[in-house]
């Protein structure tokens, strides 16, 4: 039904309409469900499950490992580097939504808090 780009171009003009009475439109609401029955699965490999991976790891390293005035233990960098890794991976997908939308766009749209909490987040970590 959508390939490459079609689908980004399709939500994108759905989200510029003004009147919300059209997602109660049956066919839409068909086209949507498609959509979300292709994109939910790579949106829980690629996105939430390294995230909630490298959320836990975070938790457990501060809550049981973290010793602020110990030296640096091999099991400190064992949990260190998923998390810098997972930091970077979400920088470069904030570069590349960024780079999508263009830098203006990125930084004016109406969802510019998340965006900024995730790039600092990643810095932060």
């Amino acid at each position: 039904m959508f390939q490459g780009k079609s689908i980004a171009e399709f939500c994108y003009e759905l989200d510029q309409i003004e009147d919300e009475k059209i997602l109660g439109n049956e066919t839409l609401e068909i086209i949507i469900g498609e959509i979300w029955k292709k994109t939910r699965p790579r949106i829980l490999t690629y996105i939430f499950l390294p995230y909630m991976i490298n959320f836990s790891l975070f938790i457990v390293y501060i809550s049981f490992i973290f010793q602020p005035y110990g030296e640096r233990t091999f099991t400190d960098w064992i949990i260190q580097v998923p998390c810098l890794l997972f930091s970077l991976l979400q920088l470069f997908m904030e570069g590349k939504q960024m780079q999508n939308e263009g830098a203006s766009q990125y930084l004016a749209s109406v969802g510019v808090i998340w965006n900024l909490l995730d790039i600092a987040s990643s810095i932060l970590v």
